[in-house]
């Protein structure tokens, strides 16, 4: 801007480009240095950036909000300067402390309370294993042509449900993945005393979920296709002892996973220690089954029999 040497005279700059300053604002003083100086009228505006502060902090303020350096605002900003500090440090020391006070979930530090729905959270993988079952189960139809078709036959040709069931029990149960957890954890002691301790541990937690299973699964877990399977199930002699989770495949413990968090909210660990503890085991097996699911997860399936079909079905069957 061009002005007359009288209006310059007048209003002469009073900072250098790069001279070191202090910028007042209420009570706090930082220090800066003059990037760009602009007269507007009768009034200089300086550009100013912050030293120690990114660039993008950098402000246009006026003349009057900035002072000469002298000693008595050096000893204040020093003292300004450890006082943030300080508050910076504490605040610090405030985040790593609840950070340490929820622990470790899965390798990464929290910084929030987990809930039971974080803790069994499946990862895709084992998702699309459940949807992939779910439409196998719960598929509606009919095998090879319609009631109205089999009607108009003349040969003995039977309507099918496309549906199909899972063979049980199955070909790796919930209690082969839980028997083999427990040796995971086992050999993850340095010391007999510590692989000791970790078996323990490990087998309480197991035999929780076992007991959470066998509750849940006639209550919760079984499509309304899979009820009179386990109807017949319960009706054979040489399965009456047999626990749930020796028949029952890798499958219905992701079911389980589903469920969980809706059951432990009530009858779970109230306690943060004991609920963290849980939920990393919860985590833990998860991730088993992650890494071995080529393994784990082998149903095989075959059509329903005359005795597990649903009423609906038999009466298709009867009018065949």
């Amino acid at each position: 801007m061009v002005s007359t040497s009288c209006e310059i005279d007048e209003n002469p700059q009073r900072f250098e480009l790069e001279e070191r300053v202090y910028f007042l604002e209420e009570k706090s003083i930082y220090e800066a240095v003059i990037k760009k100086a602009l007269l507007k009228g009768q009034q200089w505006s300086y550009l100013v950036h912050f030293l120690g502060w990114n660039s993008r902090w950098d402000k246009w303020v006026e003349d009057g909000e900035l002072r000469k350096v002298t000693e008595d605002l050096k000893v204040q900003a020093t003292q300004q300067d450890e006082k943030r500090k300080q508050m910076k440090q504490e605040a610090l020391n405030r985040k790593r402390k609840k950070r340490d006070d929820l622990g470790d979930f899965d390798g990464k530090r929290t910084t929030h309370l987990l809930t039971w729905d974080d803790y069994c959270e499946l990862p895709f993988t084992l998702k699309t294993i459940l949807i992939d079952e779910r439409e196998r189960i719960m598929k509606i139809g009919n095998d090879h042509y319609s009631l109205h078709e089999a009607n108009k036959r003349d040969d003995s040709c039977q309507w099918k449900p496309t549906r199909v069931a899972h063979i049980l029990p199955a070909a790796v149960t919930i209690r082969a993945v839980l028997k083999h957890y427990v040796k995971v954890k086992k050999k993850e002691g340095q010391s007999p005393c510590e692989m000791g301790a970790a078996e323990k541990k490990a087998k309480a937690f197991v035999d929780g979920i076992e007991i959470i299973f066998e509750e849940a699964l006639p209550a919760t877990l079984l499509y309304q296709a899979e009820r009179a399977q386990f109807l017949s199930l319960n009706a054979k002699p040489e399965l009456s002892s047999v626990k749930l989770t020796e028949i029952y495949g890798c499958e219905f413990l992701l079911r389980l996973f589903v469920r969980l968090p809706a059951l432990l909210k009530h009858s779970g660990p109230s306690d943060a220690t004991s609920r963290h503890e849980m939920g990393s085991q919860l985590v833990e097996l998860i991730t088993l089954l992650q890494k071995n699911r080529h393994a784990c997860f082998k149903s095989n399936y075959r059509p329903p029999r005359l005795d597990e079909l649903n009423d609906f079905e038999k009466v298709f069957v009867t009018n065949t």
